[in-house]
């Protein structure tokens, strides 16, 4: 077992994004540490059972231990595409973390918002609202895949190549496009000009500053945007388009969907009106030139 997470490691982990890299190389390495010198053969379910047992009696989480066995599977699911063995072993269903599930009110958006005192953690806040979109897509969103003109961004940079975690072509809120136009070319989350590799940090510093749980995490915020957008209801299928899930049943036509302006107006009408609901919570205006003002403000005064 420890050959193939180990020939992963050296021949599929490199062409992941660098943080995704060290991320599964890490638990690749931890995997290693409960599996010890097991065949493949033998890590079936009774094995995992063990394993995962072992993890909980060692105080990991059931989202970080769930995790954990996704590295080793997309290890094993990569040696059978390299037929470096002939079959998947069955995989132990597992619980997930919580906090993936949590879902932010308004109220908790604003608080968050008027913590976040970085012009890029407040890119990133609207663009994660605007769109719904997994932290890695909005990090690594340029200029380029943004469509003004027929208001649409594209979630999958040219050259990516879809996975199962597919990134979708989303609409433009009003909002999503002021903090857009500030951007003349380039990634539209960077720190000093820099891309960034991450925004934990700094989120989780405004989160403690606003007191809010530690569940409100960057992924949660995509939860909520999908639950507010079905409380406002707009159907399943717009849903899925906009967070890239994929649905039985999803034929060719409804591929090209997504073109025709009426198709998103639902959804945008759902998040303008999320934005409507933090504006009004809020402390500080979610402009962006205000919040360059606010910011320039504060680093010349230390404030």
């Amino acid at each position: 077992l420890w050959e193939i997470m180990q020939m992963s490691r050296i021949q599929h982990v490199k062409h992941l994004g660098k943080r995704s890299a060290v991320t599964q190389r890490g638990a690749l390495e931890i995997m290693r540490r409960y599996a010890g010198d097991l065949r493949v053969s033998e890590f079936r379910i009774a094995e995992q059972k063990r394993i995962a047992r072992e993890m909980k009696e060692k105080g990991l989480s059931d989202g970080y231990i769930k995790r954990l066995f996704s590295a080793a599977f997309a290890a094993l699911n990569w040696a059978v595409q390299e037929e470096k063995l002939d079959r998947l072993p069955p995989k132990l269903k597992l619980k997930g973390g919580a906090s993936r599930e949590y879902v932010a009110s308004a109220d908790e958006l604003a608080a968050l918002w008027d913590k976040l005192n970085e012009p890029h953690l407040k890119m990133f806040f609207i663009l994660a609202v605007a769109t719904g979109a997994r932290k890695s897509a909005l990090l690594e969103l340029t200029r380029f895949q943004c469509d003004l003109e027929r208001g649409l961004i594209d979630l999958n940079p040219p050259g990516r190549t879809q996975n199962n975690k597919r990134r979708a072509i989303v609409p433009m809120t009003r909002l999503a496009r002021a903090w857009i136009e500030t951007v003349p070319a380039g990634r539209l989350v960077t720190y000093k000009g820099r891309p960034i590799e991450d925004i934990r940090g700094g989120w989780r510093i405004a989160r403690r500053a606003a007191g809010l749980p530690i569940e409100l995490s960057p992924h949660a915020v995509r939860h909520t945007v999908a639950s507010w957008c079905r409380m406002q209801g707009v159907d399943g299928w717009r849903v899925a388009a906009l967070g890239g899930w994929r649905e039985p049943g999803v034929g060719t036509a409804e591929r090209y969907a997504k073109y025709d302006p009426a198709y998103f107006e639902p959804v945008v009408a759902a998040i303008e009106k999320l934005f409507g609901a933090v504006a009004a919570a809020a402390k500080t205006s979610l402009n962006p030139d205000c919040v360059r003002v606010a910011c320039e403000h504060a680093w010349k005064t230390g404030a």
